[in-house]
């Protein structure tokens, strides 16, 4: 019995060094010649500084291509619930920004241990910026939440990447610093065991607007809005009052005016003078109006003549 309890103990205590990496591609820890076992470890904690690339130095760069896949590969010595992300930085580690949320970008989504020790593909953002960066993978692992622990680990490698994008690093966002960029409680943490939820990330049980936590995914700052959707900068009210006057349809306004002199000796006159005016914008019932206008005039003139006479 004592034998049995001594072995256990001894693979308790190789077990808790035993948690995952990243294996594909090499990174800083496997280039510099770091133990295994201690690639494998949790860091301190989120704001340990080596949560950002455990303190590794810089590599030889290998080559990666804007809108091109790329190979990854995580080992899960003790496969544990949680989720993986993929960060790039390009001002030596100071600020990151996300480009990928690996298998819970996947609908449904899903748990990053589903393909633990199988290589999965992503596509770079084509947009990328051509330059040196630094590109780190990252890996919270939720097996103790309900002890009020979350389990941090990371790797990072170096990278030339090679685009034709006209985008700007500053343009990029959003941008965070590792060890502020995620939650410090442990509830903030989706709960990967009740329900279980591996293949798909919905079900799972969480307290806030999410299963994930942590920023968003950058996204192209020159992206064109969609068809049919002008970008949110610009905007789309119009004014529904224009009213618009073909000019090649004026009318007359007419504003008759008669003077008119009523005396009993033939000498006597009989004037009426009309004037006119032209504007635009009338209609046809306006035309109508200035003739009749032009009738009662002539009617009342003819009826002064015929009195004089008489």
């Amino acid at each position: 019995m004592n034998k049995q309890l001594f072995i256990f103990a001894i693979f308790f205590i190789i077990g808790v060094n035993c948690h995952g990496r990243l294996s594909i591609p090499t990174s800083r820890d496997q280039k510099n010649g770091v133990a295994e076992y201690l690639q494998n470890e949790p860091v301190s904690g989120l704001t340990s500084p080596n949560f950002v690339c455990r303190g590794q130095a810089a590599i030889s760069p290998i080559t990666v291509v804007a809108g091109s896949p790329m190979v990854f590969k995580w080992i899960f010595t003790a496969e544990h619930v949680g989720d993986c992300f993929l960060y790039v930085s390009y001002d030596s580690e100071a600020t990151w920004f996300k480009i990928s949320n690996f298998l819970a970008d996947e609908s449904p989504p899903r748990d990053c241990r589903v393909v633990q020790g199988t290589n999965y593909t992503i596509t770079i953002p084509s947009w990328l910026p051509a330059g040196n960066a630094v590109f780190r993978w990252e890996w919270y692992a939720l097996h103790v939440r309900s002890g009020g622990t979350i389990e941090y680990y990371s790797q990072c490698f170096d990278a030339t990447v090679t685009s034709t994008s006209t985008v700007s690093v500053s343009s990029i966002s959003p941008k965070v610093t590792i060890g502020t960029h995620l939650p410090t409680s442990a509830t903030a943490y989706r709960d990967g065991f009740s329900p279980a939820c591996d293949n798909d990330l919905t079900k799972c049980s969480y307290t806030g607007t999410s299963f994930l936590v942590g920023p968003a995914l950058a996204t192209d700052p020159n992206a064109v809005s969609p068809s049919g959707t002008p970008p949110a900068s610009v905007s789309t009210s119009l004014s529904s009052t224009r009213s618009v006057t073909p000019s090649n349809t004026p009318t007359k306004s007419v504003t008759p005016t008669a003077s008119l002199s009523f005396g009993a000796s033939p000498s006597s006159t009989a004037t009426v003078s009309v004037t006119a005016s032209k504007s635009t914008g009338a209609s046809t019932a306006s035309s109508s109006a200035s003739t009749l206008s032009y009738f009662s005039v002539f009617a009342l003139f003819i009826s002064q003549i015929v009195y004089l006479v008489l």
